[in-house]
């Protein structure tokens, strides 16, 4: 399912049985997408073969409208599955299940790229590390990555936008909280290109696990750099036993925009405002991972159904 988005779910749910309506589930689910590489409607099919005689059936179709049409299509949709949850509930012998699913909207991509007309921001929870299972939360609700003595370098792979973009030069910006001073190191497919050294951000009495809008610092690396089409970027922590979290890595096209951040950036560390309300407020333009995870988790729940599905969904 990886070059695949599922705009809709299409489901045929049964119920009833010879005790008392105590046997329930969906026996044929369809799954409707789009093959993002070639743009062609895909569909994939799971369904279960049974008796059904004595069985109530019923159709079940789960999706967000479009943007210009209330039933969503190949050529009209905004949101893509994200996730099927499966609750079970049992009273009195009798087993309840049923099914909600989750969305997360299209603009969102599984992809790290970068362009030359915008800042890319990169969130550290996409990293292809095993430091995910590292992830802490925010103050604004976002997971964020925890770097400490078990966990020590984070890598992204990227890919540029156009072949403009692979010919352009980046500055490196990232946003962190730290209990003490320490030294990251920046690596461009296994090599070292820059360091940076970064200070004690979390005020006195304060802790990673209670972050504060103050407690956060942005920090450049050194230099610009070419990234080519493909390569892989990786953030190193030389002091292993400090903690130190990573909120997101932004790829900051050089030329008059990036200057002019720049200048911000430095702003931003010494004044910290709760709500800027220069061009690049931090409030308005932090990439939120919990986007995915709240503000796009749709629910949307479904008849009951047997635990087979959930088995054999597509993920």
């Amino acid at each position: 399912m990886r070059n695949r988005d599922i705009f809709r779910v299409d489901m045929s749910s049964h119920e009833g049985g010879a005790f008392n309506d105590n046997y329930n589930g969906i026996h044929r689910a369809n799954f409707l997408g789009v093959n993002i590489q070639t743009n062609q409607a895909t569909n994939v099919l799971f369904q279960v073969n049974f008796n059904a005689g004595g069985f109530r059936h019923n159709e079940h179709s789960r999706f967000l409208p479009g943007e210009e049409r209330e039933v969503t299509n190949a050529n009209d949709y905004t949101h893509r599955l994200f996730q099927v949850l499966n609750a079970v509930h049992t009273t009195h012998n009798v087993r309840s299940t049923f099914f909600s699913h989750a969305w997360t909207h299209k603009s969102l991509t599984r992809q790290n790229t970068f362009s030359t007309d915008k800042i890319s921001q990169i969130p550290t929870v996409k990293t292809v590390s095993n430091s995910a299972e590292r992830a802490v939360i925010s103050n604004t609700g976002e997971n964020i990555i925890k770097l400490d003595k078990l966990t020590t370098n984070l890598i992204y792979p990227l890919t540029s936008a156009d072949l403009q973009a692979s010919k352009t030069r980046f500055i490196v910006r990232i946003r962190y909280a730290s209990m003490s001073n320490n030294r990251l190191n920046l690596l461009l497919n296994d090599t070292q290109v820059a360091s940076l050294n970064t200070e004690r951000t979390v005020r006195s009495g304060g802790s990673l696990d209670n972050l504060q809008y103050r407690d956060f610092k942005y920090a450049i690396f050194t230099g610009n750099f070419k990234m080519g089409s493909h390569f892989i970027l990786g953030i190193f922590k030389e002091t292993s036993n400090t903690e130190f979290v990573l909120d997101k890595i932004e790829l900051i096209p050089v030329g008059t925009f990036a200057n002019q951040l720049l200048e911000e950036t430095q702003g931003y560390n010494n004044n910290c405002p709760q709500n800027s309300s220069s061009m690049y407020d931090q409030d308005y333009n932090t990439y939120d991972q919990n986007y995915d995870q709240s503000y796009n988790y749709n629910h949307n729940p479904g008849c009951t159904c047997n635990q087979g599905y959930n088995n054999n969904c597509p993920k």
